[in-house]
């Protein structure tokens, strides 16, 4: 149910001039005349609960290391939070805190497996599962997400024979799935659970998504699903998509027995880092004071949606698939027929940056996402270029 809740900062007075005068990844690259929607950031100001106390930081010089405390109190809240949202019930003391979520998949994988291990995952997929694995000498075992008129979903039967024949150590599972938005059911998890403990493969479920699911549809962690599965999944998040404060580096790792604890510690934590302060004081204000936010920028994210998906049926061609979860829209141009390098054409041609579906693996290929967490405004001009860019090269 839309509430067309009002929140202290305005979601429609955006202006690409001012989100060009920012220094992060998304705008940085959009010269005078480009319109950013690829980095998987919202362009919407921060809850100003989450300004305000980072502003009393920066007013007292408050930039020393976090201490533990600090740290053992966002465990805290994190596992309350998740148990009360989620209901995944997760002890604390399990919690650890990374910089980001890669990083965490990257220290699961090399606790996890050893050099030549397996690892699947489904594709197409966030680019970094990719470079994880490859960079720590794993071998890739992929396996391609079904597009259907409902959605996506999985051939379970294709999966497990492909398990079957590679016996991977580890199930890397996006869900909410980026790129394509889907969130996965229940039944899906299920027969998920059942395939990871017969093939005795560690689940590290990448849930950071997991705040931002549309109405009709619930975020259901895997760990929930089966108990013996649950000690056997490390569960990835962080307040860094849904409060849109990535830069401020600060995930949550938690693992669902001490045995999988005690095997994860064998990795040398201090090539794990330290997390920022800024970032743990962040994190505990959004999971604590920052819900009302979360509501209004659901409320803007609900209507975006149904905007894009309203543009999009002018293009039957394109078979698009409203997102479930996420702010990302994965659209399908290969009906263009232009080839390698679509998005450089785009750019060149629109004016316009979006992710290449070719970085998320070959079942991108012909792909672009869209990050659709922006102004009314803006993803009018957004669509409207894109618009006339497929017009121009259709047939």
């Amino acid at each position: 149910m839309i509430t067309n809740r009002e929140p202290r900062v305005s979601f429609s007075n955006l202006t690409a001039e001012d989100l060009r005068r920012k220094r992060s990844a998304k705008w940085g690259v959009a010269g005078p005349d480009v319109l950013a929607s690829w980095v998987a950031d919202m362009d919407f100001p921060v809850a100003p609960e989450i300004k305000e106390v980072l502003l009393s930081m920066l007013e007292c010089d408050d930039f020393g290391y976090s201490d533990q405390k600090t740290s053992q109190l966002l465990a805290e809240l994190f596992a309350v939070r998740y148990g009360v949202r989620h209901g995944l019930k997760l002890d604390p003391e399990m919690v650890i805190l990374t910089s980001d979520v890669v990083q965490a998949m990257a220290a699961c994988v090399h606790a996890f497996t050893e050099a030549d291990d397996k690892v699947v995952f489904f594709t197409p997929t966030y680019p970094p599962f990719f470079n994880v694995v490859k960079d720590l000498s794993r071998k890739i075992v992929t396996f391609d997400l079904v597009k259907r008129n409902q959605g996506y979903s999985l051939d379970f039967d294709g999966f497990e024979k492909v398990v079957d024949e590679n016996r991977p150590k580890v199930l890397l599972l996006c869900n909410p799935h980026n790129p394509t938005g889907k969130v996965f059911s229940r039944e899906e998890l299920t027969l998920l659970a059942d395939i990871a403990l017969r093939y005795s493969m560690t689940v590290v479920a990448d849930e950071i998504h997991c705040d931002l699911v549309f109405e009709g549809y619930k975020h259901i962690p895997i760990a929930t699903l089966n108990e013996d599965l649950a000690k056997n999944t490390v569960t990835l998040s962080s307040a860094s998509k849904t409060f849109n404060i990535a830069g401020l580096h600060c995930a949550q790792v938690a693992f669902g027995s001490k045995e999988l604890l005690a095997t994860f510690r064998n990795f040398p934590s201090i090539l794990l880092g330290g997390v920022s302060s800024l970032g743990i004081e962040a994190a505990i204000t959004a999971y604590s004071q920052a819900s009302s936010w979360l509501d209004a920028v659901m409320d803007v994210l609900h209507r975006n949606r149904s905007l894009v998906e309203e543009w999009a049926s002018a293009f039957p061609e394109m078979g698009f698939v409203k997102p479930e979860g996420t702010y990302l829209a994965w659209m399908d141009l290969g009906f263009l027929n232009l080839g390698p390098g679509l998005t450089d054409m785009i750019k060149d041609e629109a004016q316009l940056v979006l992710s290449d579906g070719l970085a998320f693996g070959p079942a991108g290929s012909g792909h672009v996402r869209v990050n659709f967490a922006t102004s009314e405004e803006i993803l009018r001009g957004i669509l409207e270029r894109l618009r006339v860019f497929i017009e121009t090269h259709g047939t």
